[in-house]
């Protein structure tokens, strides 16, 4: 099985978990973090962000799959990781659909209204089938999230561990 590196796309061996075009280490994967990157997307600094299969400590894989399986038509697994234009894309074609559907039902076959439920039909089922797509993807690991990685990805992500223990020893020193 060949290995892919996130940030350049360049093969990596499978014995190997540094890519040899750019120099990436998949170990650092594991301190990137999804929030972040969803904040520095916010702020239109995109250059740091890589999209990953390995599903960064923030994100859930039982959640994305909750959200992907009953709130997927309506963008929440997007919307959850921070794909915003997936997520208003799916959330806008299925309420385009149900409006449409709903007003079929009243407004007699006009050619305007045929229209409609043909173009909101049609942009549901690509919605549909992203979220299909999507949910096998998630099961399979083959779902990418965007991820921030930096050079203090790491030391954050130690702080953040160290202040957790912290609280779990006050705890147990408390009880």
């Amino acid at each position: 099985m060949i290995k892919y590196c996130p940030k350049c796309y360049g093969k990596i061996q499978n014995e190997s978990n540094r890519c040899t075009k750019c120099g990436f280490s998949l170990l650092d994967l594991q301190y990137a973090s999804n929030a972040e990157a969803k904040e520095q997307i916010k702020k239109g600094n995109s250059d740091l962000i890589i999209q990953s299969k390995i599903l960064p400590q923030d994100v859930s894989k039982k959640k994305l799959l909750l959200y992907c399986g009953f709130l997927g038509m309506f963008g929440a697994h997007y919307f959850y990781i921070g794909k915003n234009f997936k997520a208003l894309y799916c959330l806008i074609s299925t309420i385009f659909f149900l409006v449409s559907s709903i007003l079929s039902g009243f407004v007699s076959g006009g050619k305007i209204e045929r229209i409609c439920t043909y173009f909101s039909g049609l942009f549901f089922v690509i919605a549909l089938i992203m979220v299909i797509s999507d949910f096998f993807n998630i099961i399979f690991k083959r779902f990418k999230v965007p991820v921030y990685l930096d050079e203090n990805s790491k030391a954050k992500f130690e702080a953040k561990n160290n202040v957790q223990k912290e609280v779990k020893q006050k705890g147990k020193k408390q009880n």
